[in-house]
């Protein structure tokens, strides 16, 4: 036809010798190529490729089907972040992240607010607070650029937190420490340690042995001191001994607690972790000695991962649904970008998974 003829023409000189097609090779074909071709204005191109046409009329219709057809033959890609300057608006989004040991953690909340943002035409960015340039933050290629029509906030230190505040109007905070009255959704983790110590308590145990990490900073996220709180609370409530052990992130430290380990147990114990991790850690030991969970003592996790439930989905544990927290989170940044300013807070709800491993053997239930 005379539109592939010309198209032809022009891909030609694009990878010919001349200095203006050359760069027009280079940055892709622009709006003034693709009207060239079509033989219409360059506003008539812009409006066919950005919807703005009147496609119940059958001729407008059919020339902005060519138009567009045309500009996929070429190889045209739209610009965002000129689109963004030329309209004032933004579709692309970010998530600043920890970058550290709670990316595991952390992935399931991205995949999901990547996934719901992309159903609305949006697009994400994900970044490591811990590469982020306190005293150059333009250094981060999406702030110099300034073109973030909103911004996740998980897992993030308080120097971040207050760098990026004046970088977009928009922020939700997930996850974090952050527990204000809008704009926030997190888990509700002393719930979570309630539901764990109670279903001990139904189990009729006679103690119930607490095992979390240390903070590492002042600015660590507050769910393991959260999870803490609501066993201990409980158990005090209902007169059930319970013994806390804080272990840090040494090697040396989970040695000694692995070998210390099978004096703590016994058939009326109740294990907590904070974690899965930590639950993992504590089978693997307490198994070595012969010790089995749901057998010879009761092993109860105050969250898990999606991993959990094909790695060991046996483990009793109080569920942490992560991907409806990416899924909440996105839908009230759209409220945001829809032009709301607040956004009532949200706390998930802490379903609880049976397994086999709260099982006391004084009990058989």
């Amino acid at each position: 036809t005379l539109d592939s003829m010309i198209i032809s023409v022009i891909v030609n000189l694009t990878q010919g010798n001349s200095d203006r097609y050359q760069s027009t090779m280079k940055q892709g074909p622009s709006l003034k190529d693709i009207a060239k071709v079509a033989g219409v204005s360059i506003n008539t191109v812009s409006r066919a490729l950005n919807g703005k046409t009147l496609a119940k009329w059958p001729k407008i219709a059919e020339r902005t089907e060519r138009i567009r057809k045309i500009a996929r033959e070429l190889g045209y890609r739209p610009h965002s972040a000129a689109r963004a300057m030329r309209t004032q608006r933004s579709n692309h989004l970010a998530i600043i992240v920890s970058g550290a040991y709670q990316a595991p953690f952390e992935y399931p909340v991205v995949m999901a607010i990547n996934k719901t943002l992309q159903q609305h035409g949006y697009s994400l960015s994900i970044i490591s607070a811990a590469e982020i340039d306190l005293e150059h933050p333009e250094k981060t290629l999406a702030f110099r650029e300034n073109f973030l029509a909103g911004l996740f906030l998980m897992h993030v230190p308080k120097p971040v937190r207050e760098l990026v505040l004046d970088i977009s109007p928009n922020i939700i905070h997930v996850d974090s420490n952050i527990r204000e009255a809008s704009n926030c959704i997190y888990r509700d983790e002393y719930a979570a340690g309630v539901i764990a110590a109670r279903h001990a308590i139904d189990q009729r145990c006679g103690k119930i042995l607490f095992l979390g990490h240390v903070p590492w900073s002042d600015d660590c996220h507050c769910h393991v001191e959260l999870r803490r709180r609501g066993v201990q609370e409980t158990a005090m409530a209902a007169d059930v001994l319970c013994e806390i052990r804080e272990i840090g992130f040494q090697q040396e430290e989970y040695l000694q607690l692995g070998h210390e380990l099978p004096k703590l147990l016994s058939p009326r114990t109740m294990v907590i972790t904070a974690g899965e991790n930590l639950a993992f850690f504590v089978a693997t030991a307490a198994t070595k000695a012969g010790l089995i969970p749901g057998k010879h003592f009761g092993l109860i996790s105050c969250a898990d991962t999606p991993q959990i439930q094909t790695i060991w989905p046996w483990l009793s544990r109080v569920h942490f649904p992560r991907f409806q927290l990416g899924r909440l989170a996105t839908e009230m940044m759209l409220q945001l970008l829809a032009g709301k300013k607040q956004i009532p807070s949200q706390t998930l709800e802490n379903p609880w998974i049976p397994g086999e491993t709260a099982i006391l053997p004084s009990t058989g239930q």
